[in-house]
């Protein structure tokens, strides 16, 4: 009976440190990254020899969260595409990049603008407890 024990405690033990790592692993998976290609609230420079503004940011759609656009304003600019770039790692969990190419307008160059993308990363149910970011661009000649 004894011996019955031990096995039994072992298996518990086992499955307890296992069930640790996996919801530790997801917890730690779960939150939203804050790697940006420049840091939110500075601003891109965008010519009007080159009118693309292209914003890639990281994501990890596998534990809900996804980048939203907001607001923009399309007179000034409209958005040509977007795509989500799978992750290069095969691990669970691993997250990938959201990228959108935003091509501006004429107008956004008849004198030197400000223009502001919002986004926000939230999961679809949770939009109110998102992390939001505004993305600037300059214009200019």
């Amino acid at each position: 009976m004894s011996q019955k024990r031990f096995k039994l405690n072992t298996s518990i033990l086992t499955l307890s440190i296992l069930l640790f790592f996996i919801i530790s692993t997801c917890k730690a998976n779960n939150n939203p990254p804050s790697k940006h290609p420049s840091p939110p609230d500075k601003a891109s420079f965008v010519s009007a020899k080159n009118p693309e503004y292209r914003l890639s940011l990281a994501s990890n759609p596998s534990t809900g969260y996804h980048w939203y656009i907001v607001s923009y304003k399309p007179e000034f600019m409209r958005l040509a595409s977007y795509q989500f770039d799978q992750p290069t790692s095969n691990k669970i969990g691993s997250g990938g990049q959201e990228t959108w190419l935003f091509k501006l307008n004429p107008i956004a160059f008849k004198a030197p603008m400000l223009l502001k993308i919002n986004m926000i990363y939230a999961r679809p149910f949770e939009l109110d407890k998102g992390e939001k970011h505004t993305f600037y661009i300059v214009t200019g000649e």
